[in-house]
């Protein structure tokens, strides 16, 4: 079977037995299919390797949660630009100057389209951790079942065999390192919620976005055609005195004041 065969066959798949995560929800182990499982497994490994160290643990998908952190950070920083950029079109407006108003509108509409592209990025940003946040979600649901088994199944049947302070012990950091693998899927479950959250908060904003750059390109619009009709008036003018300086000129009255 060739590669873009398998491909279909994965495609066909995933919509015959729904496992396409759809927007905010996430696909669990035992319902991935053999690629995503494929990813669980290398977000679950260094878990595996050391179940019951507590850093291993705090660290279980700690670098999607950052990026997503920065994303959240980079899109209020997005937030206080656009708000400054409208005000001072606001403020341009205000003042009724068609020629402030005019260079105003001309520079907003710049620096609308560089926020726009910084805004899909940041989107891109936000949509990369949140994809690999579910992986660890959907991932966790293995790793809960290892804490509720094999993790805890070692120390507790040395614990029935021998029971001494030292196997009590390692039952007790077993049985707690389950829970603090627990709370840490609790979390991320949270954050993949945050990135839903600023999913819609940013739509929002690349919706303003796109509504504020259509009014900067007709407020440009209407005050080039302010300012080429105050153009025409002052050349009509002109060319009106000229014409009146003429004809006083041909009546024998271009001096000015009478002959002494």
């Amino acid at each position: 079977m060739s590669k873009k065969d398998k491909k279909e066959e994965g495609k066909n798949l995933r919509e015959k037995f729904n496992l396409r995560a759809k927007p905010g929800q996430v696909i669990p182990y035992s319902q991935a299919d053999k690629p995503l499982r494929k990813r669980m497994k290398k977000a679950m490994a260094q878990v595996n390797e050391k179940p019951l160290d507590g850093e291993t643990i705090e660290s279980y998908s700690w670098r999607p949660v950052a990026k997503l952190g920065r994303s959240a950070a980079r899109t209020k920083s997005l937030r206080d630009r656009y708000h400054n950029v409208r005000d001072n079109l606001f403020d341009a407006l205000s003042k009724a100057d068609m020629e402030s108003l005019g260079k105003t509108a001309k520079e907003t509409l710049i620096t609308l389209a560089e926020l726009q592209d910084e805004a899909r990025r940041i989107d891109r940003q936000r949509r990369d951790a949140a994809r690999e946040i579910g992986i660890h979600v959907g991932a966790s649901e293995k790793m809960e079942e290892k804490y509720n088994g094999k993790f805890v199944r070692k120390p507790l049947a040395k614990f029935a065999k021998k029971q001494n302070a030292k196997t009590r012990q390692k039952l007790l950091n077993a049985l707690a390192a389950g829970e603090e693998f627990n709370d840490r899927a609790s979390l991320l479950k949270s954050q993949r919620m945050v990135a839903t959250t600023l999913k819609h908060y940013m739509r929002g904003i690349r919706d303003e976005l796109k509504a504020d750059r259509n009014a900067a390109v007709i407020l440009a619009e209407l005050s080039e055609v302010a300012a080429e009709s105050a153009r025409n008036v002052e050349k009509v003018i002109d060319q009106s005195q000229q014409e009146w300086k003429k004809t006083l000129k041909a009546a024998g009255r271009g001096k000015a004041g009478p002959q002494a």
